[in-house]
């Protein structure tokens, strides 16, 4: 009689932790797209020769967009899993 109660206690630490792999990988792909945008940036301004930062600036400015982007594209991906991601009452 242990076996299901037990089998269910697995499943739930099993599906919160898959729940936060999920939204912990979003937010990697974010950081990543603003961290190589900000490398890519300054890698041109010191190719170019700039007097300013303004390809960081601009790359970085891609990157906030792209990164919500992401976000947005992401969290539907996870919302549209369905009944698996809710918590059952």
């Amino acid at each position: 009689m242990d076996q299901p109660n037990n089998n269910k206690s697995s499943k739930k630490k099993a599906n919160k932790y898959s729940t936060f792999v999920k939204y912990s990988s979003v937010s990697t792909e974010m950081i990543v797209t603003l961290l190589i945008c900000a490398y890519g940036g300054k890698f041109l301004d010191e190719y170019f020769s700039t007097s300013g930062p303004y390809f960081t600036i601009g790359f970085l400015l891609f990157g906030v967009f792209a990164s919500l982007f992401i976000l947005i594209k992401g969290l539907q991906k996870i919302s549209k899993k369905g009944p698996d991601n809710e918590k059952k009452r």
